[in-house]
């Protein structure tokens, strides 16, 4: 079960990149915190994917 766990926490990684990189393209910045709708979202499948991977890790180290 955990390698489709896994795939989800890569895609909200994924997800993220792509959503600052669309913000790039088309307003020639990364990250800019006065705009709270791409970084919102941004944060939060960072967050999301970090947090899956980091439970994974947890429970594999589980005995």
């Amino acid at each position: 079960m955990s390698k489709p766990v896994q795939f989800i926490a890569y895609l909200c990684l994924l997800i993220s990149f792509l959503i600052l990189l669309h913000q790039y393209i088309l307003y020639d910045v990364w990250f800019e915190i006065a705009d709270i709708h791409h970084e919102t979202f941004s944060i939060a499948f960072v967050s999301f994917g970090i947090g899956i991977t980091l439970g994974l890790a947890a429970r594999a180290r589980k005995p």
